[in-house]
């Protein structure tokens, strides 16, 4: 059976099923053309200004650096794509805050100089986009990567083999020990560095390769030498004091020392010391120095009575008249009963004059004035130590301070005179002055009008 057609007739003109039917299409025309000029305009190339921060870092490697501060840099350019991808670009920016990070670590030692423009393309959605840079200021950026360098202060801690008898001949310090104070700046990893830090101020250094005699050795040989400088793989690349001189002897036996014990906060009843007498050993150069001293003595450490249990052990000094010495043993036994408690007191007194008895008579006070220097400085503060008990009875009135003028005081001077101040305690008790004296400036001036 063969297919008929139907023959639609058109709606008559103006009526109201042809005002419909035109109105459809208009609309649909209308919709279409609305989209094609909306992408179009999206589509339209355009140029934007832009501002943003770069900065160069070298990442997570602990290899290299930069040197110096200042790595940011404010970079202003323009790019040309569409309306759509510039808008899109520029919100991706600033999510990330307008800051672009370039890592440079691949960059090689000295100074590198890096196109700015490549770096946003490598480093933002710029050619993802479909965008291009027309300009760009600066153009370029330059920068030095160096190794990284960090400064330390320090104590090189030199040393002799322990046991044998190579020893230092000076009288800066022990017998087997010396501390120079040094500042150095090494460059490497960052480990390196790290490591060398977690060391500590003190570098330790065994210097008896040197041997005996006079040696002046450069410090940072010294400092390569240590195990910390093996192990960190870093390079010295300055240190002061550019060098350290060795003075390095072969030590003498002195026997039969005697041993005293100093001791604080309460006295000792039947003090024994044992041994009462050691052996000790001193650099040759200073035997002769040590052995033309009245009475060789070697003193304990300073002994708190108050908190010490006897019988213990006391560590022993290792200086004796500032000669360098090493014990043969480095304790003694001390043994004896804790008797009265000790302490120390201060008081506030005031400083006196004790003249010439003549001076009453010749009239010297009527042709003379006392100037001082500082009027405060005319009250000073003596401390005193003794048992606990009589420091508890001691008070101002007790004691005198006072300064002796002599006849030549009164010899014109423009310069203030100095003397020390004596102290006198009038009262029966067991105390002494702590420490050095105090002083008193002063000078006598003639009176303008003498009477």
């Amino acid at each position: 059976m063969s297919k008929r057609l139907a023959l639609v007739d058109s709606p008559p003109r103006f009526s109201r099923e042809w005002w419909l039917s035109g109105s459809k299409t208009f609309v649909w025309v209308l919709v279409v053309t609305l989209l094609i000029w909306v992408y179009a305009d999206l589509e339209k190339t355009e140029s934007k200004d832009i501002t943003i921060r770069v900065r160069l870092t070298t990442g997570n490697s602990g290899q290299i650096q930069l040197e110096g501060d200042g790595h940011e840099y404010e970079v202003k350019f323009t790019v040309r794509g569409s309306n759509s991808s510039i808008e899109r670009f520029s919100r991706e920016l600033g999510d990330a805050g307008w800051l672009v990070e370039f890592d440079v670590s691949q960059g090689r030692l000295g100074e590198n100089t890096f196109q700015l423009s490549e770096i946003l393309e490598a480093r933002t959605n710029l050619l993802k986009n479909g965008l291009s840079i027309s300009s760009i200021a600066p153009r370029f950026v330059r920068s030095v990567l160096v190794k990284p360098t960090q400064e330390f202060r320090g104590r090189l801690v030199l040393t002799t083999p322990e046991g044998g008898d190579l020893v230092f001949a000076d009288r800066q310090g022990a017998l087997h020990r010396r501390e120079v104070d040094v500042t150095f700046t090494a460059e490497g990893p960052r480990e390196g560095l790290a490591s060398l830090s977690r060391v500590g101020t003190d570098i330790v250094v065994d210097v008896g390769r040197f041997g005996e005699g006079a040696n002046v050795v450069a410090t940072q040989e010294l400092l390569r030498s240590s195990s910390a400088f093996s192990r960190s793989n870093l390079t010295l690349t300055s240190a002061y004091p550019e060098e350290v001189r060795l003075e390095l002897d072969r030590s003498v036996t002195v026997n039969d020392v005697e041993v005293k014990l100093v001791s604080s906060g309460a006295t000792l009843e039947d003090p024994q010391v044992i041994p009462s007498k050691v052996s000790v050993a001193v650099a040759r150069s200073n035997e002769e120095s040590l052995r033309a001293q009245p009475r060789i003595v070697l003193d304990t450490v300073n002994v708190d009575l108050r908190s010490f249990e006897p019988p213990g052990p006391v560590q022993l000094q290792t200086m004796i008249g500032g000669i360098p010495v090493r014990p043969q043993q480095p304790t003694v036994e001390v043994a004896g009963k804790i008797a009265q408690l000790t302490g120390e007191r201060t008081l506030t007194i005031p400083v006196r004059l004790l003249t010439p008895q003549s001076w009453p008579e010749d009239g010297t006070w009527e042709r003379y004035v006392l100037r001082r220097r500082d009027p405060a400085d005319w009250r000073k503060e003596i401390t005193f130590k003794g048992p606990k008990s009589d420091l508890d009875k001691l008070q101002a009135q007790h004691v005198e301070a006072y300064i002796v003028l002599t006849d030549l005081d009164r010899s014109p001077t423009e310069s203030w005179l100095e003397r020390q101040v004596e102290v006198r305690v009038n009262q029966p008790v067991s105390a002494e002055v702590v420490g050095p004296l105090p002083k008193i400036f002063f000078r006598l001036e003639p009176r303008d009008n003498p009477q």
